[in-house]
């Protein structure tokens, strides 16, 4: 698997040619993919008047319908891609339909690999998943293996994940990440090598019936061949680190601690994860189970988890595979760059779960901005994240 564009160069890449290239791959996106392909969509922008082929780019986003998170779960199959002969005949362009044309059984076959769910389960099942296609797994893979890039992991490091890869092919989102962080790409050639504590009984990235390996399993784990990483989400790293830490344990050798979600530890929590890897830094790892997608936020030293927990650089976007817009929430209006607001966002690339203006019910406290750092000339998330709305109570906790 090569990444589309070498990612080291891509973060080099001007902001002009970034916002240019975005805004051709909106415009080919939403006519032959969205409006092509998905009678919702088809549908939705027929009602709102919207000439797809007018749309230029980013800039005309603001005048197209939003999706809500309603839609999605009334009815998830709306969002899933559907190619018939009469769409591609009448929205795809020459080239592509001079290649699928000529590309006989070979290009049969990677159609329906784009195209057709994944996951062996039920329909109903996946639908209640997030619904990838080999494609949109691919793209997860890319997504994984960039991650690996950008933290510098070096070759054959090993780490340690409570979450589950889930066989040679990797049907949940966890799965697509973590064999992309595997390529021999992410280390100069050299493979990463990943321990799954608990085997089959390890979590997902997005949960799932299974039960997550219990502390002493991860514990025993970063005990072995010296691991460098540990990958979890924020609140099992915060038990495993509350253990460590009430049995006098410590970890040295992890040079990483890679969080996926963007939950801030409180003050104790990060005391402990301090306590757990000294000389470790973070890196957490931004998503949506309803979105295909990752975002990973700048590292930094894990002792400045305990002095400001959100003081993070801001999640870094992959700007050829999506686009997030900030807006108002109140007036439904685009926001200026780097002011507050929820976070919207479209796909550029996903096949079977394409979303065109989602609104994903979350609040960034410093918008989005495309200021060049360290890390180039990438647009980053606010590291400040929180529900736009506060989850409604338990109704078993009186």
């Amino acid at each position: 698997m090569k990444p589309r564009r070498s990612w080291q160069a891509l973060a080099q890449v001007p902001t002009r040619t970034l916002r240019r290239r975005q805004d051709k791959a909106l415009a080919r996106y939403l006519r032959e993919e969205l409006y092509a392909l998905s009678p919702h969509y088809r549908r939705v922008l027929d009602e709102a008047g919207v000439d797809v082929r007018r749309v230029r780019g980013v800039g005309d986003l603001a005048g197209l319908p939003l999706t809500e998170h309603a839609d999605l779960e009334a009815n998830p199959q709306n969002f899933i891609l559907q190619p018939t002969p009469h769409a591609m005949r009448e929205h795809w362009g020459f080239t592509r339909k001079l290649a699928l044309a000529l590309g006989g059984e070979r290009a049969g076959q990677a159609l329906r690999r784009g195209y057709e769910l994944a996951s062996e389960l039920p329909m109903d099942a996946r639908l209640r998943q997030t619904a990838c296609t080999r494609h949109d797994l691919d793209l997860l893979a890319e997504v994984g293996l960039r991650a690996a890039l950008q933290l510098n992991l070096a070759p054959g490091s090993r780490l340690v994940s409570t979450l589950q890869p889930e066989g040679a092919i990797p049907s949940t989102l966890a799965g697509a990440l973590l064999a992309g962080a595997q390529d021999p790409q992410a280390s100069s050639g050299e493979p990463l090598h990943v321990t799954c504590p608990g085997g089959a009984h390890a979590r997902g990235l997005h949960g799932s019936g299974r039960t997550t390996p219990d502390t002493d399993e991860i514990l025993a784990a970063l005990d072995g061949p010296e691991p460098s990483a540990l990958i979890a989400r924020p609140e099992i790293l915060s038990q495993v680190a509350q253990t460590a830490l009430d049995d006098s344990r410590s970890f040295p050798h992890i040079r990483w601690l890679i969080v996926v979600g963007s939950a801030a530890p409180d003050p104790k929590e990060a005391a402990a994860w301090v306590a757990l890897a000294p000389a470790a830094r973070v890196a957490r790892i931004h998503g949506h189970s309803e979105c295909p997608m990752a975002f990973v936020e700048g590292a930094r030293p894990v002792a400045t988890m305990a002095e400001a927990p959100e003081a993070g650089t801001g999640f870094i976007v992959h700007p050829d595979l999506c686009i997030l817009e900030i807006i108002d929430p109140d007036t439904l209006q685009p926001v200026a760059e780097g002011h507050p607001g929820e976070v919207v966002y479209s796909s550029l690339a996903a096949h079977g779960r394409a979303l065109l203006r989602y609104r994903t019910g979350e609040w960034a406290e410093s918008g989005l901005v495309w200021t060049p750092d360290s890390n180039g000339s990438l647009p980053r998330l606010s590291s400040r994240l929180r529900p736009l709305k506060p989850a409604p109570p338990d109704p078993g906790i009186p």
